[in-house]
């Protein structure tokens, strides 16, 4: 069935124009990414229900809950990324003396946030369980590029 999906990556495409129009117009620039994001996850819940409807598909009971615990891993990070937007003026008073060339405080507190975002994510999926350390050192091994070595099964979502 090609039909479906090509019907559902139109709904997708008239999704991504309507609310990334829209949000543009209440939230600027980023609502055009948030309208992206928008209708690819309205792609994938077409689909998924699709499948389960059809009964080609339904997630095991510990793909669902490896999901969860990786959506509340994304919720903590969310409220630390929204935490350090607020205080965003406090960070940069901080550093008011951090000054480059061009860059200016502001330049430094967001590279400093987003530094802080990428080492804290790993350990907000490590204490929710939404990744274990076994498959995070497969996933590096895999990132090497050895060719040689087998490459390891990944979880099963299914």
């Amino acid at each position: 069935d090609t039909r479906t999906p090509m019907n559902y990556s139109l709904v997708s495409i008239a999704t991504n124009i309507v609310a990334g129009v829209a949000l543009f117009q209440v939230i600027g620039v980023a609502g055009i990414a948030a309208g992206t994001s928008l209708a690819a996850w309205a792609n994938v819940g077409l689909m998924a229900s699709t499948l389960m409807r059809r009964g080609l598909w339904r997630p095991s009971a510990r793909a669902v809950s490896r999901l969860v615990r990786i959506l509340v891993a994304s919720v903590a990070l969310g409220a630390l990324a929204a935490f350090a937007s607020h205080e965003r003026p406090a960070i940069e008073h901080a550093i008011a003396w951090a000054r480059i060339g061009p860059l200016h405080p502001k330049e430094f507190a967001i590279l400093g946030v987003s530094l802080m975002i990428a080492a804290v994510y790993p350990l907000f999926l490590f204490a929710s369980g939404g990744l274990t350390l076994s498959e995070a050192r497969a996933a590096l091994r895999r990132r090497k590029g050895d060719a040689a070595a087998p490459v390891p099964e990944g979880p099963d979502l299914s």
